[in-house]
């Protein structure tokens, strides 16, 4: 919907995929009962005005995430048996933007975001489906015993955060060969701390049929809710419940800092008639902060094999 200057739009995704694949089907149940639906709804309204040389928008987004609670794997690592998945996030961002075109030589955009966010990250594999209704509560799959009738109780995270980001950035034609673009972007985030992006951008013509393009900045990539925090392996007991073993266990890490990038990179682009053109590109980029796989006893130390009130002994 577009009225003078305001707009809205509503988006609703529904799926519902077989949660099968990857698996052969020695190892897997296909049958239409092992499944993944997860719904995702987003509504957005935006009001946009100008006075002068400036443009304002404001921007309000609404989103919702759910992952349907009985959706589950059936395969060898549940031991045939349904094994059910539990998560659900909500986001709610409100974003100001200046746009101040000062003449034809210079413009520039400014603009600030608040995003807030309520996240329960997937679960393990849970004995029942969660009652969406009631306080969020499950048993972790196959922990049923005798000393512990209802199984070992699942942990579930539920993750409030938030974002503050502010941007800047000034675009300069000094002459008609020449474009600067200098901008940046700062980030306060409840979770991961804070990070600052800048940007640099040259376009020169030397000539009217070549241009050279000359960019510079960095970037992040921040942890999702699911990769810090996200659970699954098994449990099996040899003492009817007492304690708990795990030849296989997963556990969250919430201390995961950003993926961050910097990035070199040169366009050039020759014209050799008004429809036939080559250009050479050349780039590098450095990454740090990869993200990887690692035994918690030989680096993190976040468990000490303690997890969930319970001793893990971990065999190899």
């Amino acid at each position: 919907m577009n009225i003078d200057g305001f707009t809205f739009s509503y988006f609703r995704n529904d799926f519902k995929v077989p949660s099968a694949y990857g698996n052969n089907t020695s190892n897997a149940i296909y049958n239409k009962d092992a499944f993944l639906r997860q719904s995702i709804d987003v509504a957005c309204a935006a009001f946009k005005k100008s006075i002068g040389k400036i443009t304002s928008t404001t921007t309000l987004i609404r989103s919702e995430y759910n992952l349907l609670p009985s959706s589950n794997y059936r395969n060898l690592y549940t031991n045939m048996e349904p094994g059910y998945k539990y998560s659900t996030c909500s986001m709610m961002k409100v974003e100001q933007q200046l746009d101040f075109k000062a003449s034809e030589k210079f413009n520039m955009i400014a603009g600030g975001s608040y995003e807030g966010y309520i996240s329960i990250p997937q679960s393990a594999d849970l004995q029942n489906p969660v009652n969406s209704n009631d306080f969020i509560h499950g048993s972790y799959l196959g922990t049923k015993s005798y000393y512990r009738p209802d199984g070992l109780p699942a942990q579930f995270y539920l993750l409030t955060f938030n974002n503050i980001g502010t941007y800047l950035q000034l675009q300069y034609t000094p002459v008609k060969k020449i474009n600067i673009t200098l901008g940046g972007r700062y980030d306060i985030n409840s979770r991961y701390g804070n990070t600052f992006n800048p940007r640099l951008g040259l376009v020169y013509k030397p000539f009217r049929k070549t241009s050279i393009k000359l960019l510079y900045g960095t970037a992040f990539l921040a942890p999702t809710p699911s990769s810090s925090y996200a659970q699954y392996g098994s449990f099996y007991t040899l003492d009817s419940g007492k304690t708990y073993n795990s030849y296989f266990l997963h556990l969250p890490n919430p201390k995961l800092k950003p993926i961050t990038s910097r990035s070199i990179e040169i366009s050039i682009k020759q014209y050799l008639t008004d429809n036939f053109s080559i250009t050479l590109n050349g780039y590098y980029t450095g990454i740090n902060g990869l993200h990887s796989f690692a035994d918690d006893a030989q680096t993190t130390h976040l468990y000490n094999n303690m997890f969930n009130g319970c001793l893990l002994y971990t065999s190899d």
